[in-house]
């Protein structure tokens, strides 16, 4: 996910992501960008957990809308659009959400990770060839 650093507070960062604050941990502290910087945090698409209804005192819970669901062998894939954008989540358990479901989706703190600065639009990596 793409974001805006917003706070670090220990080993936790506060990064928002289209107005949805993600609280995540920091890969790295000596690559983490300064407040007010883009960023980008990585989650495994196995981690963020669906649920018909919220939950009482998860943090990066948001509601969102199950907008594609396939099935993929032992796995279903799920897209949810959520205040962040769209997330794509695999699970292994077969549940009754349908494409169009409203659900709380839940990433869990430890499975989000500040990975560091995004790269500015045109910006090139060191070693790469110019043209």
């Amino acid at each position: 996910a793409e974001g805006m650093l917003a706070s670090i507070d220990g080993a936790t960062a506060f990064v928002s992501v289209n107005g949805a604050e993600l609280r995540c941990r920091i890969a790295d502290t000596d690559c983490a960008p300064r407040i007010g910087e883009p960023c980008e945090v990585a989650i495994r698409r196995i981690f963020p957990q669906l649920y018909a209804q919220e939950r009482a005192g998860l943090e990066n819970q948001w509601p969102g809308t199950v907008i594609s669901k396939t099935f993929l062998g032992d796995i279903v894939e799920y897209i949810v659009e959520y205040p962040g954008g769209e997330l794509h989540i695999q699970s292994t358990s077969i549940n009754d959400l349908s494409k169009g479901d409203r659900v709380f989706v839940h990433v869990p703190q430890e499975n989000a990770v500040l990975i560091g600065a995004r790269p500015a639009a045109g910006a090139t990596q060191q070693g790469e060839a110019h043209g």
